[in-house]
């Protein structure tokens, strides 16, 4: 299942395929599920393929902590809340509980998503309000 088309909307193409949760943001940033072996092995095969952004439910998974560690960007659950990593840095941004997809690799991957964008942590408050369930 694939969601998304890779076609440009303002300047970002965006992909989500269902199985290896993957979006590619128009050259700017690769988000991908650092719980899947398949996702880890495309962003070492990328080229050009911007920034990976990874994501985990699990805050000490080996891939995503050496991603933060060599300064990369990522989105985890600490907690149940979901954090924003960036180098030796977590900031935490909402209740995963809070948001309609739950504490779930989607919606990492959306959280990723608009971190790769530059949505994210700008309107980070915004998030936090959310009148979610």
């Amino acid at each position: 299942m694939s969601v998304g088309d890779g076609s440009a909307r303002d300047g970002h193409a965006v992909k989500l395929t269902a199985g290896n949760l993957t979006f590619k943001l128009s050259g700017q940033a690769v988000v991908l599920d650092a719980d899947d072996a398949r996702c880890v092995a495309m962003a070492q095969r990328r080229r050009n393929g911007g920034e990976p952004i990874f994501f985990s439910l699990d805050g000490a998974n080996p891939v995503l902590t050496r991603h933060l560690e060599g300064g990369g960007r990522g989105v985890y659950l600490r907690g149940g809340i979901i954090v924003l990593g960036h180098g030796h840095h977590g900031t935490p941004l909402v209740e995963a509980a809070r948001l309609p997809l739950g504490p779930s690799h989607r919606a990492l991957a959306a959280v990723g998503a608009l971190l790769g964008l530059g949505v994210l942590p700008e309107h980070a408050p915004s998030l936090s309000s959310c009148p979610c369930p």
